[in-house]
C-alpha cells in the first residue's frame, strides 16, 4: 500500500470493515477487533493512526508487529489463533509509519477473546450473547437448524400419506435405498435416532407434518395482494399453512389468482398471455422457502403483490459464499443451508437441477421480455423484486387483432398448417379475383398485426408466420 492509498484509506473513516488503532497497542483491545472483523466480512486495522484520521505513526516496527503476530492474533488473546493475517508497513514522506493489518473474513471458525465472541457492527466490535452467538452459528451454517429436534416432536405427527406419495416419487427416480422408511428418512436429515426412538427434526416437521405450524410459529407464509404500488390498502390476504409443499403449491395459487392474463397473436390463433411468466415466479418462491434461515423465529416468508411488481421477502441473509453480484448475473453457486429440505424438494418434483433455479427465473424473465429482478440484502433478510410490465400490459389486444381480419386472411390459417413460407404470387394464385393492390394490402395488414413477418426484397420477398 502506497502513502497514497493509505491516505484515501483513511479518508473514509472508520467502518464495517476498518478500524484506526493509535500506537499504544493493547492486545487484548486489538485481538478483539482482530476477533470481530473475522466473524464479519473481514477488515483492516490501521495502527498508528487516531481515531480522528490522524497519523500518528509507530515509534518501534518490531515491537508492535510482535504485539499483533504473539500476542492479540495468537492463542494467549484469540483462541483458535487468528491465521492468515498480513501486516504492511507502510513509510511516510514526513517520516511515520503505519502497520495495516489485514484480517480476512473466517466463515469456518468463529474466535472467542477472553472466553467471549465478537461480531463487527458499523465502527464497534460488539460481544455477543448467547443468543446472538446462536443466531450467528446458525446464519453461517455452521449448526444446522434443519437437523435439530425438539422435545414437543413426535413420530405419530409425521404424516404417513405425505411419507409415502415422496417414497413413490423417489423410487421412480431410481434413488430408493432398500431400508425402512424410517431409517431413509433418518439418512436424509428428517428423522433422528434417540436411544431406540425415532424423532422428527425441524426438517421432518416442515416437510411431512399437515401442520407444523403449531410447533415451528415462523413456517406460515403471508401472501397479499396490495392495491396500487403501495402497501396502503389491499385487496386480497392469505397465510398460508401446511407443509411445506403445500405452501409452495399455495402460494402458486394465490399468484395465479392476481396475475392479469391478456391476449397475444400466435399464427392465427389468440393465446392467454400472462403479465409475468408464473414458472419464474414459482422459482424464486420455491428458493425462498428451502433457503431462508429457518432459526429465524418469528419471521415469516412475505409474498407482496403491487400492480407493477411482486416481492419475495425470505427472512435472514445470504450464506457465506454466495456473491450478491454474481447472483444478479445468473451465476449460481449452490451453497446449502438446508440440504433436507432440497433433497426432498428435489424429488418432489420442486426442483429440476440443483442451481439451476434462479438461472431458469432470469431466462424466463427475459424471455417473456421483462426486466432483470432485483436482488437486495436489507434488514436481515433477502429480497427478490420482480418487476411486471404495469400499464403496458394490453389485456384484450389479441382480441381486437382476430376479430379485425377478413375472410381471405383468415383461410391462411390452414395454409400455414402445411406451409412455412408465403410469397404474393401463391396469395393471389390462391385468390385470383382480387387485384395484385388488394392482395398486397391483404398480406402488409397480417404484417402490421404482427401476424406474419416478411422477409427479403422486391421478388425475393416472401412471409412467414410470425
Amino acid at each position: 500500500m502506497t502513502e497514497k492509498q493509505l491516505k484515501e484509506l483513511i479518508k473514509k473513516g472508520e467502518g464495517q470493515t476498518l478500524d484506526f488503532k493509535d500506537a499504544r497497542i493493547y492486545p487484548r483491545s486489538l485481538a478483539e477487533t482482530l476477533a470481530a472483523f473475522a466473524a464479519a466480512d473481514g477488515g483492516v486495522a490501521l495502527i498508528g493512526v487516531s481515531n480522528d484520521g490522524e497519523i500518528m505513526g509507530v515509534s518501534d516496527f518490531d515491537r508492535v508487529r510482535d504485539n499483533v503476530i504473539y500476542e492479540a492474533a495468537s492463542r494467549s488473546h484469540c483462541d483458535p489463533q487468528l491465521q492468515p493475517i498480513e501486516l504492511e508497513r507502510i513509510d511516510t514522506s514526513d517520516g511515520k509509519t503505519v502497520i495495516a493489518v489485514t484480517v480476512p473474513a473466517d466463515y469456518e471458525t468463529l474466535h472467542s477473546v477472553g472466553g467471549k465472541f465478537f461480531l463487527r457492527v458499523g465502527t464497534r466490535d460488539e460481544a455477543l450473547t448467547p443468543r446472538e452467538l446462536r443466531r450467528l452459528v446458525f446464519s453461517r451454517g455452521e449448526v444446522s437448524f434443519e437437523l435439530l429436534t425438539n422435545s414437543r416432536f413426535d413420530l405419530e405427527y409425521i404424516d404417513k400419506t405425505l411419507v409415502d406419495q415422496f417414497i413413490q416419487l423417489r423410487q421412480k427416480s431410481g434413488r430408493l435405498l432398500d431400508v425402512s422408511k424410517e431409517e431413509l428418512l433418518a439418512n436424509i436429515g428428517c428423522l433422528i435416532k434417540k436411544g431406540e426412538q425415532y424423532r422428527p427434526t425441524n426438517a421432518g416437521m416442515l416437510l411431512f407434518c399437515q401442520e407444523p405450524q403449531m410447533f415451528i410459529l415462523q413456517s406460515e407464509v403471508m401472501c397479499v395482494r396490495f392495491k396500487g404500488t403501495d402497501v396502503i390498502e389491499y385487496i386480497d390476504r392469505k397465510e398460508l399453512r401446511g407443509p411445506l409443499s403445500k405452501i409452495v403449491d399455495d402460494a402458486d395459487a394465490f399468484i395465479r389468482k392476481h396475475i392479469k392474463v391478456g391476449g397475444r397473436i400466435i399464427g392465427f390463433h389468440r393465446v392467454d398471455y400472462p403479465e409475468y411468466p408464473v414458472e419464474a415466479v414459482r422459482e424464486i418462491v420455491t428458493n425462498a422457502a428451502i433457503h431462508r434461515d429457518w432459526s429465524l423465529v418469528g419471521q415469516h416468508i412475505r409474498i407482496f403483490m403491487f400492480d407493477d411488481r411482486i416481492e419475495v421477502h425470505s427472512p435472514g441473509k445470504l450464506m457465506p459464499g454466495v456473491d450478491l453480484e454474481q447472483l444478479r448475473k445468473g451465476v449460481s453457486h449452490s451453497v446449502l443451508r438446508n440440504p433436507a429440505m432440497v433433497e426432498v424438494f428435489k424429488d418432489l418434483g420442486f426442483i429440476e437441477k440443483l442451481g439451476s433455479g434462479i438461472p431458469r427465473a432470469l431466462r424466463l424473465l427475459k424471455e417473456h421480455g421483462l426486466r432483470k429482478p432485483e436482488f437486495l440484502e436489507s434488514g436481515g433478510e433477502f429480497v427478490v423484486t420482480i418487476y411486471g410490465p404495469a400499464e403496458e400490459f394490453m389485456a384484450h389486444e389479441g382480441e381486437d387483432l382476430l376479430s379485425a381480419l377478413n375472410v381471405r386472411q383468415i383461410s391462411l390459417q390452414e395454409y400455414f398448417e402445411k406451409n412455412e413460407q408465403l410469397t404474393l404470387a401463391e396469395y393471389r394464385r390462391m385468390h385470383p379475383k382480387i387485384s395484385e393492390r388488394t392482395a398486397r394490402y391483404d398480406i402488409e395488414d397480417l404484417v402490421k398485426k404482427g401476424i406474419l413477418t416478411k422477409y427479403g426484397k422486391r421478388r425475393g420477398t416472401y412471409y412467414a408466420l410470425r
